[in-house]
């Protein structure tokens, strides 16, 4: 299964999940929003993070998921659009992202969130 089926499948199922346990209490979602973006450069690769802040204060759950959408750039090859999954906890999260000695990231943002079962 390729990974962005994968990604789609994780994400139907968690938006399903969310669902069923948020239908007697209504959907929420979270305010989730990237803060910061971070490079750092090892000999072999390299790594990409991104910062997100989330305000979970609308929801009950203590954690959920969401999608990370980036464009990676390569030198010698076309660019390529993909999906990061990432849990949110309360406050900030990083999400990292390990790229080739040639790679980086030209574009992203939040690409979805999953609901949670509103506070009461």
């Amino acid at each position: 299964m390729t990974k962005s089926r994968l990604s789609a499948l994780l994400l139907a199922s968690s938006l399903v999940l969310g669902a069923s346990q948020a239908i007697a209490g209504g959907l929420c979602v979270p305010a989730i929003a990237v803060k910061e973006v971070r490079f750092s450069q090892q000999a072999s690769h390299r790594t990409w993070t991104a910062i997100v802040g989330v305000d979970s204060s609308p929801c009950a759950a203590a954690a959920g998921r969401f999608e990370l959408g980036l464009v990676r750039q390569k030198e010698n090859a076309p660019d390529l659009r993909f999906v990061e999954q990432a849990t949110w906890r309360p406050g900030q999260v990083e999400v990292p992202v390990e790229l080739a000695i040639d790679e980086a990231i030209s574009d992203y943002g939040i690409r979805a969130i999953a609901p949670c079962a509103c506070r009461e």
